[in-house]
């Protein structure tokens, strides 16, 4: 078994692919937050590793953080595997010297995948015909650190709106937790375009979590 009291980092360091089948064969302890983490030009494998690797521990991941180039319909069939998680950091890759020059698809944070976060959207181009599936049902928290962002504000607006569901008895009707917190960190357009976030930021005054710096 591989675990730890705290984190369970899945860690790999390669050039050219990324076989996540590699992990099929470990286990983890129930509730261990987990971190996928790469530093390579491409993480092509696909996250079929990663149903073998819940079913064989038997537990629920409340807790995960992505720190890894993967293109964003990657990323929303990995956390589709993952409907109990409560809290989702997402880290794009950043503009490293190391990967200047190279023709690299390393925006995951994009408005296809914030549209994939919604809750009530149902015609995004990544996930079609998905309405009775919302992905991470019970997310309550979630961080976002970008690099250069070319998704538009409002996009990011609508999806947390999307989850912002105040009401115990509708949240729980319709199965989906309220979020209670949103962190996005590294979007210059904040500040230099201070409006750009006014409508997020508003949902403050009725107890909503915001910080963006």
């Amino acid at each position: 078994m591989l675990a730890s009291r705290r984190l369970f980092r899945v860690c790999t360091k390669v050039w050219f692919h990324v076989d996540l089948s590699l992990y099929r064969g470990h286990t983890l302890a129930p509730l261990v937050p987990l971190v996928l983490q790469t530093q390579a030009l491409s993480a092509r494998g696909s996250p079929s590793a990663h149903p073998s690797l819940s079913l064989r521990s038997g537990f629920m991941l409340t807790s995960l953080c992505i720190d890894s180039p993967i293109t964003p319909s990657e990323c929303l069939s990995l956390l589709r595997l993952f409907p109990d998680l409560r809290e989702l950091e997402i880290r794009e890759p950043s503009s490293d010297p190391e990967f200047e020059g190279l023709d690299f698809p390393w925006k995951i944070i994009t408005d296809g995948f914030l549209n994939g976060l919604r809750t009530s959207y149902s015609t995004d181009s990544l996930f079609k015909n998905r309405t009775t599936i919302p992905c991470i049902p019970r997310l309550l928290h979630l961080s976002l650190h970008v690099t250069k962002p070319t998704f538009e504000p409002e996009t990011l607006d609508e999806m947390v709106r999307s989850r912002w569901i105040p009401d115990p008895a509708f949240s729980s009707e319709i199965g989906i937790d309220c979020l209670r917190s949103i962190k996005l960190i590294g979007d210059e357009r904040a500040t230099e375009e201070p409006l750009v976030y006014k409508s997020l930021m508003e949902l403050e005054n009725f107890g909503l979590r915001v910080e963006i710096f």
